[in-house]
């Protein structure tokens, strides 16, 4: 996942110091804002392409991981409890777990 870090500053790096056309309004020396009425205004502003980029890079990172067999659990410690300590809707939810 830490590729993925890395892999999201350098696209978002790129993108500000480039300043692409349908980002940057050249003529007006300033990002584009969001909008669709307007010529000077864009549906990709840098929020959202930043957003559905790590969106983007979360779920192939992820299947990636998947992949590999590298999914990590969180191991659960069992501890027994001693049935003098419960309460009695405790000890029946022992017995009878809900399903």
């Amino acid at each position: 996942m830490y590729y993925g870090i890395l892999i999201y500053i350098i696209i978002i790096t790129l993108l500000v110091i480039s300043k692409p056309n349908f980002l940057y309004d050249h003529k007006n020396n300033k990002y584009r804002e969001f909008g669709n009425d307007d010529p000077n205004k864009t549906i990709l502003t840098l929020p959202v392409i930043a957003i559905l980029l790590s969106i983007i890079i979360v779920i192939l990172f992820s299947l990636k991981s998947k992949e590999n067999n590298q999914i990590k659990y969180i191991p659960i410690q069992y501890v027994p409890v001693n049935p003098t300590q419960m309460m009695p809707n405790q000890m029946i939810q022992q017995i009878n777990p809900i399903i």
